[in-house]
């Protein structure tokens, strides 16, 4: 019998069909229309340089975050202060001692831990001043009442100060006054979880004569081992190293080596690096075990690759200093201390971070980073090779083309700032290949799970079978992909063989670790996991199910993308850009959709969001679903409700207050023709949109509301710029940093040498034999970097992409061309690359395409059946 052959797959990656390049993406996704069509767009290239695109994270208060200092603070240790309701023995105890001792022997105290103040006021103070703003105390003092206000901060204390254990938190409930109103209710539940981060549990009491109370507790799973905490457990030392141990003073009592907190914050500047690539090289310059670092580090995001990125990351009782010791070339190796203690020392690590990544800018709190805990993003973006849409200007001189495209990009602007964009899901969230995401997602509805494997594991034959000396035109990780999964569509055609084990084998040693989907199913099909062991039958949904849940669940939720983009293009071409119809969707509550529909469903901390709202964002209650308590808060879930045609026409109402959903079971549809095309449209793939439940449970989706204009946060800065070749437009948050640190090294050593000419003026021609010739020793690393700036060497040791300078400029050869440089504020899940879209136009923004993405195969590559 002749075995079966693999599956057929599609030519190499970029000898692409029309329908594959960028504007037949778009339009294959819904991306088709424009808020402002009639405006003149331009061209330009984004993301030549990685430094053509900044992203700077703004904080959930508005603050942009830059990256300011590499210095680290110094260690800070108090001594623990007992429980009061055990601290009369211990009185006893020493005041006995010092009866007895004699009166020449002075008490002794821990030189470097100050006098502790009782806990209960010690953390009580820390409650009420930092770990609860004033805008949110005085929001749940409306809710509660001040004396339920001020147990639950007593209580948050004691369980922060117990370390979040919940075998030492108190158990007797603190009960609210009862509250009537069930959207006040919720709006408790709501608040606790969010305000405690998750460590206080809410729950509605039911019993007669308490109905409407809300009963207050510490949290069951606050000690288990969630994002952003640690075990219990306490950490082994790394490589040399020895396992840590509880801090002691000089008597023997214990001290508190996190007195500001348990969780380091700091600021993480990466460029052209992926953020889980720069958390592991932190992790593994602490000597962290891989699946620890969940536990120690969080972030509110990730950011994207190709750019120059700065956020904020939280740490769990790791030390600045062994942080700050990655930035230059890795830090000590000692494992993390037990409860309460402090690390070993253990040998050095050599993992440091790469040239361009940094962490600064250091602080304690006392609770660390969720997923979603930002407000937005700010976007600093160069368009490189700027010219006008219109031909009318391509032989006029430099002038005349700066001014009209200076006339083109400001009204762009000026629309963009006042209309917004058409909130469009980007390209990024249909994946990259020729194969969206989405259509993982139609197999995933459908139950066809051999067809969501087969799309997951699509390649192209002629990557796979490149020739070795082509091999450096295309990209070494999608060519190993291609190469494993031509490897894995054999080995299945063929599962009865005996080469079935060793070929999955090879293929998930061939397989690039970046593809985690791939990798997962090309593991579990060599367990034949779910299946009847050797030469059984194949579990494809097990298969699936073996893909982190976050990432299976980013299928699903690309084709409620696709969706949504399909019926708001539709929606704009049928009723226009500024009209409001009766039927049309508003939020009830105006509270806060981000408009996500990661924001609504209930995931696990797998995927992240990115600076474009690109993955999944992870379920932020922090609450245990395993509560047997009923509580009425119905998560952060927006409400909506269709507009009566006098609401419609009142003017009251514009474009953007209409929200539209993406398919779901516990949403509404608009009350009007625009339910029809949701039907038709998922008709084509035999999806019902009034059946969204499956007996799969993570594919049983609720839907969510997302806005149908995105609008910017704040005023929009512009430039156009004359440049010359890639010279860099904007200058990076490390280049400011290290100019500063070369210029107060470079004050210090001039002063030094001041000094010392004052002191040795005996001694001139020794010191002049020293300026011509300065040492060069291991000990004086200063002297040498100085040295290096002094003959003009410092520019290109301080910016990793060096600028060109003016004289280079003036004597390149080079042709001179124009660049945009926009500045410009976003909330999160908004697509900077559709608000480009919208001021650029269709055809305007153009992906910068590395060399090797130009390959083209010798011959068209047929596969036959």
């Amino acid at each position: 019998m002749t075995p079966p052959t693999p599956p057929p797959a599609k030519r190499v990656k970029l000898d692409e069909p029309e329908e594959a390049q960028p504007l037949g993406m778009e339009a294959r996704v819904g991306i088709t229309e424009f808020l402002t069509p009639s405006l003149e767009g331009f061209n330009g290239v984004l993301k030549q340089r990685y430094t053509d695109f900044l992203v700077n994270e703004i904080t959930p208060n508005g603050e942009v975050v830059h990256l300011v200092s590499l210095d680290a603070p110094r260690r800070e240790s108090n001594r623990i202060a007992s429980d009061p309701a055990k601290q009369a023995p211990q009185k006893e105890e020493i005041q006995a001692t010092e009866v007895n001792a004699p009166k020449s022997a002075p008490p002794q105290v821990t030189e470097t831990a100050p006098a502790a103040e009782p806990a209960h006021e010690q953390t009580q103070s820390a409650s009420s001043s930092s770990l609860v703003s004033e805008e949110d105390s005085a929001h749940l003092i409306s809710l509660i009442g001040d004396d339920a206000f001020a147990s639950v901060i007593s209580l948050f204390s004691t369980v922060s100060a117990a370390g979040f254990n919940p075998r030492n938190a108190p158990t007797t409930p603190i009960l609210t006054p009862v509250i009537p109103s069930k959207e006040s209710r919720t709006e408790v539940h709501r608040s606790v979880r969010r305000i405690f981060s998750g460590k206080l549990e809410t729950v509605t009491l039911e019993a007669e004569g308490k109905e409407g109370t809300i009963s207050i507790t510490a949290s069951r799973s606050s000690g288990s081992t969630t994002r952003g905490q640690r075990p219990e457990r306490g950490g082994r030392g790394g490589r040399g190293g020895r396992g840590g141990s509880r801090s002691v003073g000089e008597n023997g009592e214990k001290t508190d080596p996190f007195p500001n907190g348990q969780y380091l914050h700091f600021t993480m500047y990466k460029e052209n690096r992926d953020t889980m690539e720069l958390i592991n090289l932190l992790s593994r310059s602490l000597n962290l075990p891989r699946q620890m670092q969940n536990k120690v580090f969080s972030f509110a995001g990730t950011k994207d690759k190709r750019a120059v990125t700065v956020q904020r990351v939280s740490a769990f009782k790791v030390f600045p200093d062994r942080l700050a010791a990655a930035n230059f070339g890795g830090g000590r190796g000692g494992g993390r201390g037990g409860r309460g203690g402090r690390g070993g020392r253990g040998g050095s690590s050599s993992f440091g971070l790469p040239r361009g990544c940094k962490v600064g800018d250091f602080s304690w709190q006392a609770k660390g980073l969720e997923l979603g805990e930002l407000k937005g993003n700010e976007f600093v973006i160069t368009l490189r090779n700027a010219k006008a849409a219109s031909s009318a200007f391509s032989s006029a001189s430099l002038d005349e083309h700066e001014a009209h495209l200076r006339n083109v990009v400001g009204a762009a602007m000026t629309s963009l700032e006042k209309n917004g964009f058409i909130n469009y899901y980007g390209l990024q969230r249909f994946g990259t290949f020729a194969k969206g995401t989405h259509e993982v997602g139609i197999k995933m509805l459908s139950k066809d799970w051999q067809g969501a494997v087969g799309e997951i594991m699509d390649y192209e034959v002629a990557l796979a079978n490149i020739a070795e000396d082509e091999q450096g035109q295309v990209s070494r990780d999608e060519h190993e992909r291609a190469r494993a999964c031509h490897m894995f569509a054999n080995a299945i055609a063929n599962s009865q063989s005996d080469e079935y084990e060793p070929s999955l084998q090879e293929a998930a040693y061939i397989m690039p670790r970046k593809f985690l989907a791939e990798t997962n199913i090309i593991q579990a099909a060599k367990e034949r996991v779910g299946g009847n062991g050797p030469g059984g039958k194949l579990d494809y949904l097990q298969m699936l199910m073996r893909i982190p849940r976050g990432l299976r669940l980013m299928y699903i939720h690309s084709y409620q993308s696709l969706v949504w983009n399909h019926v708001v293009s539709e929606r704009l071409r049928r009723f226009g850009r500024g009209t409001v119809i009766e039927g049309d969707l508003i939020l009830i509550d105006k509270g806060a959709s981000r408009g996500a529909v990661e924001d609504t469903e209930d995931l696990e901390p797998e995927i992240e969001l990115d600076q474009d709202g690109e993955a999944i964002i992870t379920d932020k209650s922090g609450v245990d679903q395993s509560n047997q308590g009923k509580s009425e808060d119905d998560s952060d879930f927006q409400r909506a409700r269709p507009l009566t045609k006098e609401e419609a026409e009142s003017g009251k109402y514009t474009i953007s207050d209409i929200v539209l959903p993406t398919p779901g079971y516990d949403i509404v549809y608009p009350a009007n023709e625009m339910k029809q095309v949701y039907t038709k449209f998922m008709a084509q793939h035999n999806i019902d949109p009034d059946n969204m439940r499956r007996s799969v449970r993570e594919i049983s989706l609720s839907g969510a509301y997302r806005k149908i204009v995105g609008n910017v946060l704040g005023p929009v800065e512009w430039d156009v710029k004359r440049v010359v070749g890639l010279e860099q437009c904007v200058e990076t948050d490390l280049e400011k940093v290290e100019k500063e640190r070369f210029a107060k090294r470079l004050a210090g050593r001039e002063r030094h040498q001041q000094r010392g000419e004052a002191e040795t003026k005996e001694e001139v021609k020794e010191d002049e034999v020293m300026e011509e010739t300065p040492a060069k020793t291991d000990g004086d690393a200063m002297d040498v970097d100085i040295d290096a700036g002094v003959d003009g060497k410092a520019q290109e040791k301080v910016e990793p992409e060096k600028k060109e300078t003016a004289a280079a400029v003036a004597n390149s050869e080079e042709e001179i061309t124009f660049a945009v440089v926009l500045k410009m504020q976003l909330g999160t899940s908004m697509y900077a690359t559709m608000a480009l879209r919208e001021v650029m136009k269709e055809g305007g923004v153009q992906s910068y395409q590395p060399e090797f993405g130009h390959f083209q195969p010798p011959a068209p590559v047929t596969v036959e059946a």
